[in-house]
């Protein structure tokens, strides 16, 4: 017997349950010897061929879990180096800092401070809108029916930009703890 797929299996299992059902009124001891024999063999290879999808599922689930947990793995080795480098940088920055006198240069290169341009930092609540999530005036125009499923929401978006020109001009807004903070990187 060749070998046959899952579906086929069913399939003629189905073939042959229905002929059995419609022409031999349900008794299956009727069935000519060769469609009989064919299905105790069916039948027997069924429960073969499930147990070895089943296999196969278990082994790709099975391989599945060892990429994620070796992704896991080297997103935290990543973490890990990038916080140490960033440690390394600070104490570098502070050490050549301090030492203003002292040429810190070698063959390789020369340790310098760079100072970043300055970032806004403030305590504002401030959230993230998905465009995805919101329904257009024109979407609904379109699609009227969807009006009694969309309710309107009013964005306020914080324009960073601005805020951050004021506070270089002097402005200053303690109670919402806006400021600018400059870092320093260390450069090689």
């Amino acid at each position: 017997m060749q070998k046959l797929t899952l579906n086929q299996i069913a399939a003629e299992l189905h073939k042959l349950w229905f002929a059995i059902d419609s022409d031999y009124e349900g008794d299956c001891f009727n069935l000519p010897v060769e469609e009989l024999e064919r299905l105790t063999t069916l039948g027997e290879a069924l429960p073969q061929k499930v147990d070895n999808w089943i296999q196969f599922l278990e082994a790709i689930k099975a391989e599945s879990l060892i990429y994620k947990e070796r992704k896991e793995a080297a997103y935290k080795l990543q973490k890990r180096s990038e916080n140490m480098l960033q440690r390394l940088q600070n104490y570098l920055c502070n050490m050549v800092e301090q030492n203003p006198n002292i040429d810190f240069s070698g063959t390789l290169g020369t340790l310098k401070v760079k100072s970043n341009p300055p970032a806004l930092k403030h305590d504002l609540p401030t959230r993230r809108w998905s465009n995805e999530h919101i329904v257009s005036d024109e979407m609904l125009a379109e699609r009227p029916w969807l009006g009694d499923y969309v309710e309107p929401v009013t964005v306020l978006v914080l324009k960073t930009g601005d805020l951050k020109d004021a506070v270089k001009r002097g402005a200053t807004y303690p109670a919402a703890g806006v400021r600018l903070e400059q870092t320093k990187t260390i450069r090689w």
